[in-house]
């Protein structure tokens, strides 16, 4: 089953980004609220002010002066997605560190023992190092 494509009156559209710039609440809330996808909210949004709408394969580039985020609410979006971003890529670090910190151990614990290579190979470390 197809589902019928919806034509919005350019009122409706104006007063969807009157209340999106005016109520301080996110996009995503307010499209949910009035029913509508929030790119096309955000589509909207970018021809009200004047601006090119975003496609779907890339960003469109700010016009010059002009400030990415427009409200606080969209800053303040921006700082919890970069903050989530940043403890992602803290995690992903810790994990590489403890990781090449086990296998540096567990090189050293195995090249003591003398059991990297079987004995009689003709293998060579690192560095020129024979098997012990």
């Amino acid at each position: 089953m197809t589902k019928m494509r919806r034509d919005f009156t350019p009122e409706f559209k104006r007063e969807a980004v009157a209340l999106l710039e005016s109520s301080g609440r996110p996009l995503m809330q307010i499209a949910t609220e009035l029913g509508i996808s929030p790119s096309m909210l955000r589509n909207w949004r970018a021809a009200v002010s004047g601006a090119a709408p975003r496609s779907k394969t890339g960003s469109r580039a700010p016009a010059p002066g002009a400030s990415p985020m427009t409200s606080p609410a969209d800053q303040a979006a921006e700082i919890a997605r970069l903050r989530r971003e940043l403890d992602r890529t803290r995690m992903e670090r810790d994990v590489l560190k403890k990781t090449v910190a086990d296998w540096v151990r567990l090189w050293g614990q195995k090249r003591l023992a003398g059991s990297l290579f079987p004995e009689g190979s003709d293998r060579w470390l690192i560095g020129g190092l024979r098997p012990r």
